[in-house]
């Protein structure tokens, strides 16, 4: 699993370097919409940038196991067996919605710590959309 992820992150920086070249040779543009980078162009190295760039971030997505202790040595986890508590894991997030955060998830206590630092993102993120379109 770690050689799949080596790969992806090889076929991203790669594809992020073929689409450079293809942006500096002059056969792509590079436009902004909103906040998202959109780059469109007709050249080998722009394709062959993106397809690298796709292929890698599936690899890299592959290469996580889908049960994180798969690769854990006996010793390193919990109790062997299916029997084993797993009382102990939450899980949780975030949503920002316009300035504003909602949070879900068993864990509270990030919610508490984290909620005015999601604020403030979220309030940088509409605030950098207010620019963007006051310079366009």
């Amino acid at each position: 699993m770690q050689v799949l992820r080596a790969v992806g992150v090889a076929l991203v920086l790669l594809g992020i370097g073929s689409i450079s070249i293809s942006l500096a040779g002059g056969s792509s543009h590079l436009y902004l919409l909103l906040v998202i980078p959109v780059v469109t162009g007709s050249s080998a190295w722009f394709l062959g940038g993106t397809a690298s760039l796709s292929v890698g971030l599936i690899l890299f997505a592959v290469g996580y196991p889908a049960d994180r202790s798969e690769g854990r040595r006996p010793d390193e986890g919990d109790e062997e067996g299916p029997d084993r508590d797993r009382a102990g894991s939450s899980g949780g997030g975030v949503v920002l919605i316009g300035p504003i955060p909602i949070f879900f998830g068993g864990a509270r206590q990030f919610a508490d710590r984290y909620y005015w630092l999601a604020l403030g993102a979220g309030v940088a993120t509409f605030a950098a959309v207010l620019v963007v379109l006051y310079l366009a």
